[in-house]
């Protein structure tokens, strides 16, 4: 395997952990905590912005999911051309 090829799952999985960082951060800059009596503008714009939120983070838990499998793949592959030899 390629250098970057070993290292593609551990990529994947930073990637997908700073994605769901990045949508806690969204849910926290954007949506924060609701309103205790909004009006309905306030209502749609924070309902608005905690679906944009939980989008991103499950984006980022899908991506930290496939680098697990890549990982758990990887590490598997390596262990059976080991046996092979």
């Amino acid at each position: 395997m390629a250098w970057s090829a070993k290292r593609m799952p551990f990529v994947l999985l930073a990637v997908g952990i700073l994605v769901v960082a990045a949508g806690f951060a969204y849910d926290i800059a954007f949506a924060g905590i609701p309103f205790q009596d909004p009006p309905p503008e306030l209502q749609r714009r924070y309902d608005r912005d905690a679906r944009v939120a939980a989008r991103i983070e499950s984006f980022g838990g899908y991506i930290t999911l496939a680098g697990g499998v890549a990982l758990v793949a990887a590490w598997m592959v390596r262990r059976l051309r080991r046996a092979g030899r």
